[in-house]
């Protein structure tokens, strides 16, 4: 963990000089350094079991989740071709500002799972594993939105139904 946080560090401190390329709906920094950034956030969901503390697994799932998030930014940069999208993110409120009796759920899509972290009101946080890869959870998320654009049915109910269990 501590070599894939040093790995990240470096990336960013150089992010700006990386040439990237925006194609096909998909950015290279994607492609190519997003991997670095998604192992480190499994490595540290695999890890949040064995915090030794309340405190100490939030501080985990929080490191997680922006890490997640720096994959999320990097795309939003190459789509725009602007850096102005850092302003626009340092004004947006974190997901732990939720309501009383509210909360938020936060999806990192892995290859071999899904992980859900829940932000409750306050600074509870909770770590859900659900055991279904990213090729069949895509491919249900597709389902559902292809189902959803025609309204006159009620096919999405299956799609929709699968997506909330999981």
């Amino acid at each position: 963990i501590g070599a894939y946080r040093r790995a990240v560090a470096s990336v960013q401190s150089i992010r700006q000089d990386i040439p990237v390329d925006y194609r096909f709906g998909r950015s290279s920094f994607r492609d190519t350094i997003g991997p670095l950034f998604t192992e480190l956030a499994d490595l540290l969901l695999q890890s949040a079991p064995l915090a030794a503390s309340p405190a100490a697994l939030a501080a985990i799932l929080d490191e997680a989740r922006d890490t997640a998030e720096l994959i999320k930014v990097a795309e939003l940069r190459d789509y725009f071709q602007d850096r102005c999208i850092v302003e626009l993110q340092a004004r947006t409120r974190g997901i732990e500002s939720v309501a009383s009796r509210t909360v938020a759920v936060y999806p990192i899509i892995l290859p071999e799972r899904l992980e859900l972290l829940l932000c409750f009101s306050g600074d509870e946080k909770m770590q859900v594993t659900v055991r279904v890869d990213q090729e069949t959870l895509t491919a249900e998320t597709r389902r559902l939105r292809r189902f959803l654009e025609r309204p006159a049915t009620n096919d999405y109910l299956a799609p929709a139904r699968q997506l909330y269990d999981w």
